[in-house]
């Protein structure tokens, strides 16, 4: 890659994280997320698809191909069966990524570094900014106009960062978080430093669902460090204790406050609409008949009747919604080629599980995929920039880095 197509990736990834949903609004640079504009990220993939174009040695692999294709006539099926097609989905969540792949293959280690370095100022930029929004009870790139966002403001305080809404904020940040805890990029002490900011700004999210998900995932990291460990026994109890202590504290610290009062207030956490909206989810696919579980249904359908007989204002999964939307068929091929690419990187066996379960859990637990979130992008990047070992491969007489 030259000098200019670095910087186009480097000018992709700051697009993409550092401009998010707040801050286009603050703008007053974003487009309704019903339309095709607004329901990609129209900032960076613009720019992604200048410097796909502009390689001379790309190479998309087999089963990307075969992906682009599926999901191709999983559109045109939709647009004859329901009359209409969610296409925008489709761009970000399975085209965009693949675009992706296919360049950070042609990029060096060095590009690929840089590209982390820039990911992780986001990270710092993402959890400070959520911080003080919670400090201060004030939101920073938001309008207070905004009927939804003042109520919330009123019964209980949620960060909006960067991205707009907590949920979405939260599972970047978790996302991050665990990678930086089990990568080998950052001293241990700078790793922690971020680890125990990412979680902190999780609480200043509310955000249940991530709190929950990377405290599991670093538990689980912990005990395998433990388990693996040469320290004495003796060690091993003392460190268990430490931990147990400290975790404790914290929670204590943070039940008296108003910091991540959804998580600790029972009365809320129980009848709140995002509690609801999880309880419902399996309830959606009861109203399927076999043409819907083979190929989906129209969103008015979903967002009309489906809504009112479920008694909910949304779906808290996004393998619900998938099946809802695009059907049982596509559903299955989508996701078991995002978790087979994870799976497939040089990470460590007990490292990428951690990471395969992690996203599982949190595309399980909210619809974050169907907003123009970054998400699925953000796992790509992660990947290749924070990974364990950088191992060269040579298929088809060209050299790549390790998917």
């Amino acid at each position: 890659m030259s000098k200019f197509q670095n910087n186009l990736l480097y000018l992709y990834v700051f697009l993409t994280f550092f401009i998010g949903k707040s801050v286009r609004s603050w703008l007053h640079f974003d487009f309704p997320p019903t339309s095709i504009i607004g329901g990609i990220n129209y900032l960076g993939f613009p720019i992604l698809l200048i410097l796909f174009f502009s390689l001379k040695n790309k190479h998309l692999l087999k089963r990307e191909w075969w992906l682009i294709g599926f999901s191709v006539i999983t559109i045109m099926i939709e647009k004859v069966l329901n009359g209409s097609a969610v296409i925008v989905n489709i761009i970000t969540n399975c085209f965009e990524p693949i675009l992706l792949c296919c360049i950070l293959r042609c990029a060096n280690s060095k590009v690929i570094g840089k590209s982390g370095q820039i990911l992780t100022c986001f990270f710092i930029v993402e959890c400070l900014i959520a911080i003080y929004e919670a400090s201060t009870r004030s939101i920073l790139f938001a309008s207070l106009d905004d009927d939804d966002l003042l109520g919330m403001q009123l019964w209980t305080m949620r960060a909006y960062s960067l991205h707009g809404h907590p949920l979405d904020n939260g599972a970047i940040v978790s996302l991050m978080s665990l990678f930086f805890l089990i990568t080998n990029k950052f001293i241990k002490k700078k790793s922690q430093i971020l680890v125990a900011l990412g979680f902190y700004s999780l609480f200043c999210f509310n955000n249940r669902g991530s709190v929950y998900i990377l405290g599991g995932c670093c538990l689980l990291y912990i005990a395998y460090y433990i388990l693996q460990g040469k320290a004495s026994f003796l060690k091993k109890i003392l460190i268990v204790t430490a931990i147990a202590v400290t975790v404790s504290y914290v929670l204590v610290i943070m039940s008296n406050s108003d910091i991540g009062n959804r998580i600790f207030n029972s009365a809320i956490s129980r009848n709140d609409d995002s509690t609801q909206g999880h309880l419902a989810a399996l309830y959606f696919l009861d109203m399927l008949d076999l043409k819907g579980w083979i190929f989906g249904v129209p969103g008015d359908l979903i967002y009309g009747s489906f809504m009112r007989k479920a008694q909910a204002v949304a779906v808290e999964s996004s393998f619900v919604l998938y099946i809802l939307t695009y059907g049982l068929i596509y559903t299955l091929v989508y996701f078991v080629f995002l978790f087979k690419f994870i799976l497939s990187f040089q990470t460590g066996k007990v490292m990428k599980y951690l990471i395969a379960l992690m996203v599982f859990l949190t595309l399980n637990t909210c619809n974050l995929i169907f907003g123009a979130s970054p998400y699925i992008p953000l796992v790509v990047l992660c990947l290749y920039c924070f990974k364990t070992n950088f191992k060269n491969e040579v298929i088809n007489n060209s050299t790549y880095v390790q998917r």
